[in-house]
């Protein structure tokens, strides 16, 4: 159940803007070393070679049957890439790599120096930050780089978060900056929570909940998001091609509608008429955008082609919503 306060808090945004401190939900590694470009391209599903300096991009490792090991954002930024990785993922993205690191003139790492990521969101976030870091004017088209009080600031905009958001990412905080920024926009701090609405809304899965290390990229959306088809060789490269070929899966991400909210611990069975399980339901939230409850989950493609009408149980029913994959900004797919 959504507090009220994140409820005021989605209209906060909608009216004028807020802050998120989003580095307790994540992790971030930093990747260097002469052959860190052709390194990366060999292990993420993203054309890594055509990311220009300064570009940010999403995409994803893959193990060598093609299932996933983690979603991530790569910011390359000039002599190093920064992989923004879901909480809990970094240690497993670094065994996976392990071995390869050993062929490479390369150092991958967990960010050590005292960093800050916020993000600012709403109609009126880029006055905000124009006026914060003392900039005539913050262009949405590409990743701002620049010193504020002898501080390093990335700016990037990007829809990541199922909506347009400004991303301070200040790599060497040692001056404290990121928290001055919050110290003085008290009121306009969010609670990290308000991005599940924002994604749920979205459509976008989250790593852990809706998807894990037994899903395709194909399933949850990621060929369209986060893959290249074009770029050329890279692990788990052979499934994710041949799933395209082949232009189907077993099983989808969707966005479904519930008639009512559920009390059910996520995630929850999806049945079918007669009772079958064909699916589950792994998020749910009240959406502010729809005014009803929906949620993402994984449904057989058999299941959906027989029938658009499902339950979680007895009294509660749902059905799929249009799932709004829009590509991302600052996606590298050539």
């Amino acid at each position: 159940m959504i507090k009220a306060e994140i409820l005021n808090q989605y209209k906060q945004k909608q009216n004028s803007y807020i802050f998120v401190d989003l580095s307790l939900e994540e992790d971030i590694l930093k990747l260097s070393g002469p052959e860190k470009d052709t390194f990366l391209n060999a292990y993420n599903t993203q054309n890594i070679l055509a990311l220009q300096n300064n570009h940010i991009c999403y995409g994803a490792f893959l193990n060598q049957k093609g299932k996933l090991i983690t979603d991530s954002w790569i910011l390359k930024h000039n002599e190093h890439f920064f992989l923004f990785i879901p909480k809990g993922y970094d240690e497993k993205l670094l065994k996976h790599l392990e071995i390869f690191l050993n062929f490479a003139d390369v150092s991958l790492e967990a960010l050590k120096s005292p960093y800050s990521h916020l993000l600012c969101m709403g109609s009126e976030a880029s006055n905000v930050i124009e006026k914060f870091f003392q900039r005539r004017s913050i262009d949405e088209s590409k990743v701002q780089n620049f010193f504020h009080e002898e501080t390093e600031i990335i700016l990037i905009y990007s829809n990541r978060f199922g909506c347009p958001t400004w991303e301070i990412f200040i790599p060497e905080d040692k001056n404290n900056l990121g928290q001055k920024i919050l110290s003085e926009n008290q009121k306009f701090i969010a609670d990290p929570n308000l991005l599940e609405i924002f994604r749920i809304e979205a459509g976008y899965p989250k790593m852990g909940i809706d998807m894990d290390e037994n899903c395709l990229v194909a399933e949850v959306g990621l060929d369209q998001r986060a893959t290249s088809f074009t770029k050329g060789c890279y692990l788990g490269q052979e499934t994710t091609a041949r799933i395209q070929s082949i232009g189907k899966v077993n099983r989808q991400l969707q966005v479904f509608e519930l008639q009512k909210p559920t009390s059910k611990t996520l995630p929850i069975p999806i049945e079918d008429s007669e009772g079958k399980q064909i699916g589950q339901l792994t998020s749910q939230i009240y959406s502010p955008k729809f005014e009803k409850e929906v949620g993402l989950g994984i449904l057989n493609t058999k299941a959906m082609q027989a029938s658009t009408q499902y339950k979680i149980d007895s009294e509660t029913s749902l059905h799929i919503l249009e799932k709004p994959l829009a590509k991302e900004k600052g996606k590298s797919n050539s």
